[in-house]
């Protein structure tokens, strides 16, 4: 059973956008085909062909939607979308024998890594990396960076800000949404993924934008971009503050349905507080 979205009363942005609702809640050709052959496909009308249910799925011999207008039946029931987590594309490590490091409990020892994970005899064709005065730490993650593509390579990229990252012991940052254009759909998370990748020197996951443009009015694709290939769990306008505080409250509600945990993160700051106080 579908329900009817009722776009003359949707004046509030209670999902982010069609698309999103489609992407999470939509009987679509593709959920269709999953249904078993004796399924009833039900809807209490008038339908909003594309939204709540495709044209594909209303015509199909299962529908008795006619019957349910005419008879007036009711029986609310909403299905969501099962999660698709595909892989991230990790580099692996080569062999490696880095020896006489110090732990942080001041110990000294020789650590020997092959295909990315630590292992107890040195690896046969080991490079060997002399680390006498190094202290050996898990690998840094920074939650707040600023790589500024696309649009502003000319101050930084994500191969060099994600190499500088590497070479001081950062093994995964996490990119901010304010770049040109904004991460506010699941296109341009991938794009600023698949822009780490490219660079193959630490993780860069992408942080996706809470409201669209950064503008705190609308709500972005949050859902479609927690999907996505990027799988997007951090959710901020940066330095842009959302100050519609039942906005900010439906961007935690939508977040607070990803079954693999996400969160939205708001500056702590309101321009309403200092506007004619501080230069």
């Amino acid at each position: 059973m579908m329900l009817r979205v009722q776009r003359e009363r949707m004046h509030g942005g209670f999902f982010p956008s069609e698309r999103e609702y489609v992407a999470a809640y939509g009987l679509t050709a593709s959920r269709l085909s999953r249904l078993r052959p004796t399924a009833v496909i039900a809807h209490p009308g008038p339908m909003n062909r594309g939204l709540e249910i495709s044209s594909t799925a209303a015509d199909d011999p299962r529908s008795i939607v006619l019957d349910q207008v005419s008879s007036g039946s009711r029986n609310p029931h909403e299905r969501a979308a099962p999660p698709c987590w595909p892989t991230d594309g990790r580099k692996s490590m080569s062999k490696l024998a880095i020896t006489g490091v110090t732990l942080p409990d001041g110990s000294r020892t020789d650590l020997f890594i092959e295909s990315g994970h630590l292992v107890d005899q040195h690896p046969l064709g080991a490079t060997t990396i002399d680390a006498d005065g190094l202290i050996a730490l898990p690998g840094l993650v920074d939650i707040h960076t600023h790589l500024r593509e696309p649009g502003r390579e000319d101050a930084e990229t994500v191969e060099s800000g994600s190499r500088a990252y590497c070479s001081r012991g950062f093994t995964a940052v996490f990119a901010m949404a304010n770049t040109q254009p904004v991460t506010d759909t699941a296109e341009n998370a991938e794009h600023v993924l698949a822009l780490g990748a490219a660079a193959n020197n630490c993780q860069v996951f992408p942080i996706g934008a809470i409201t669209k443009k950064l503008a705190g009015r609308e709500l972005a694709e949050l859902g479609l971009m927690h999907r996505s290939r990027a799988r997007v769990s951090v959710f901020s306008d940066d330095g842009h503050c959302v100050m519609d505080a039942s906005l900010m409250r439906r961007a935690f509600e939508w977040v607070k349905a990803f079954r693999r945990g996400a969160g939205a993160a708001r500056p702590g700051c309101d321009p309403r507080w200092t506007r004619g106080v501080l230069p």
